[in-house]
């Protein structure tokens, strides 16, 4: 029997991830008998993506933290509050004052979620009135991912 945390490769294949999944979402190969549990939470490497919602004898359904609509509460380099808005695809949004201590490239991290890295920023746009409008994204391309490893 396969372990929830790693199989031959240290990694649960993903069966369905998004363009054939629900928006957002990853069925993986590993249910209850691998002690899959829901709260799970998912990785990549040391990116965590999402956690279990769903648990079924021999698959499980993942929700991606950049669901459309999903609010987390993060910090940027440790040391910049913001609120993140799932955008779909494996982004995210924020609205932020135009002079706020961000730039591209930054790490964004969540208690919450994980102390480690959950998105990076990926631009931050002024959209006048003294505000701006920050674009952030998973950091790894989750329509290109095979597998995931479990992180309880």
């Amino acid at each position: 029997m396969r372990s929830a945390t790693s199989d031959t490769t240290g990694e649960i294949p993903i069966l369905s991830r998004p363009r054939w999944s629900a928006y957002d979402t990853f069925v993986i190969g590993a249910g209850a008998p691998e002690g899959i549990a829901v709260g799970d939470k998912i990785s990549s490497g040391e990116f965590i993506l999402g956690e279990v919602m769903e648990v079924y004898e021999r698959t499980s359904l993942v929700l991606l933290y950049s669901t459309a609509g999903k609010k987390i509460e993060a910090q940027i380099s440790g040391k910049f509050p913001i609120e993140l808005v799932g955008s779909g695809g494996g982004t995210f949004t924020a609205d932020i004052a135009v002079d706020a201590p961000v730039a591209e490239g930054d790490k964004i991290m969540s208690q919450g979620v994980s102390p480690d890295v959950f998105a990076i920023i990926e631009a931050v746009d002024d959209v006048g009135g003294g505000s701006a409008k920050l674009y952030a994204r998973l950091p790894v391309n989750i329509f290109e991912l095979r597998g995931v490893e479990i992180r309880k």
